[in-house]
């Protein structure tokens, strides 16, 4: 099968899962001998845009005739037999399933985060959960709170987008095929009106680390215990709501990552001492951190589409901490998998760490079970067969 790859990457400053899980799936078909095409795009390229760049792409995010002319392109010189497309935002836009549409070219669709119809692709509002775009069906609260970039002007355009590719229907009209990593994001694509016989659940998966280190070792009971924080620092990942639950402790609190309110994060933690900041780090790295953790703490407090992190930890055999909300809950399993806790509440979570950094064995049988989760849904080969089959029903569903 030749398949044909489209992707729009988050700037390099800004990592994100949406990126790492594009390479991994790249890689994962080309290793199982698929023919692997793909069309990229980069925000990095907008490092350098003057005022009238940024107007163009403003302008043509609901449908850039240049991507849709290139694509169309790529379409004529690759000759796939189906399109496989992640993230489409800023640069590539929706153009690109009109040019597969016109072309005859089965199309799936990742959906990475719910810029289909939410302004700032995270449903959050003043660090809180928030649903009222789609609760309204309509985008005018996303303009009133100015929730792309905190304001207005700038979500206008994102506002266009919206209108078209959800309430007019482009998406569901144009895309045979979507992929949410969860029962729970399936359920609020469903409510946002796509087709409930195209979507389909296909949750992430992470390589083996324990396959990989050079020293797997779990954690040493002679060492000070900790617990790890991995992901982009901003407010949605929870990040203040782990400083204020680190108040309360003396373990030590690792935090590994990057974005774009780290310098404002560590300057709420200068009187931490239990609290490190470590960067951003290597895959190698991450995998290390965790596996040698207590816990790994996921204290989000937006509607995550999977929680990249998660499965990590579990493939590390180390058990999780996270919010009870939305679609981790269908990942993590409390007192199975790990902990859950209200989220938001700082208290709440401290009490959590305090209990699996205070009861080891119970850390230990968590994170057995975690691994065998990891093995029976979340490696690279599950993960194959479940995309193959996708693949298959929707080349049938179009060709019928």
């Amino acid at each position: 099968m030749t398949v044909l790859l489209a992707h729009n990457f988050h700037r390099t400053t800004l990592p994100s899962g949406e990126d790492v899980m594009y390479r991994r799936e790249r890689a994962l078909l080309e290793q199982q001998g698929l023919k692997v095409h793909t069309f990229e795009l980069h925000n990095d390229s907008t490092a350098h845009f003057g005022l009238i760049d940024y107007v163009r792409t403003a302008r043509d995010l609901p449908f850039s005739r240049r991507v849709y002319a290139a694509f169309a392109a790529r379409l004529r010189e690759v000759q796939p037999d189906l399109v496989h497309v992640h993230n489409t935002f800023p640069l590539m836009t929706p153009a690109v399933f009109a040019a597969c549409k016109a072309a005859g070219v089965p199309v799936v669709h990742t959906l990475h985060n719910h810029y289909l119809f939410c302004a700032n692709g995270t449903c959050t509002l003043n660090g809180q959960p928030c649903l009222r775009c789609l609760d309204e069906r309509s985008i005018r609260p996303g303009i009133r709170h100015g929730c792309y970039g905190g304001s207005r002007l700038a979500t206008l355009p994102v506002a266009r987008l919206i209108r078209r590719t959800w309430q007019q229907g482009f998406l569901a009209g144009h895309v045979d095929g979507f992929i949410t990593m969860t029962a729970f994001d399936r359920d609020l694509f469903t409510r946002a009106g796509l087709p409930p016989e195209r979507l389909f659940v296909r949750p992430n998966f992470s390589p083996d680390p324990l396959a990989t280190l050079d020293d797997p070792a779990p954690p040493d009971p002679s060492e000070p215990p900790y617990v790890v924080f991995v992901g982009r620092l901003s407010r949605e990942k929870g990040v203040p709501v782990l400083l204020d639950a680190a108040r309360r402790l003396s373990v030590a609190v690792k935090i590994v990552g990057s974005g774009p309110e780290a310098d404002a994060f560590r300057e709420q933690a200068t009187d931490l001492p239990n609290v490190s900041f470590l960067g951003q780090r290597s895959q190698a790295e991450c995998f290390r951190l965790m596996r040698r953790a207590h816990a790994l703490v996921f204290p989000s407090v937006c509607y995550e589409t999977f929680g990249l992190t998660l499965i990590e930890a579990f493939a590390c055999e180390t058990p999780v901490i996270a919010s009870d909300l939305g679609g981790i809950t269908g990942i993590v399993e409390a007192e199975r998998t790990g902990l859950l806790f209200p989220p938001g509440d700082a208290a709440a979570l401290a009490d959590r760490i305090h209990q699996l950094v205070s009861t080891p064995n119970q850390a230990r049988t968590m994170g057995r079970a975690a691994r065998r989760v990891y093995e029976a849904c979340y490696t690279p080969a599950v993960s194959f067969t479940r995309l193959l089959e996708i693949y298959d029903a929707v080349r049938r569903s179009t060709a019928a």
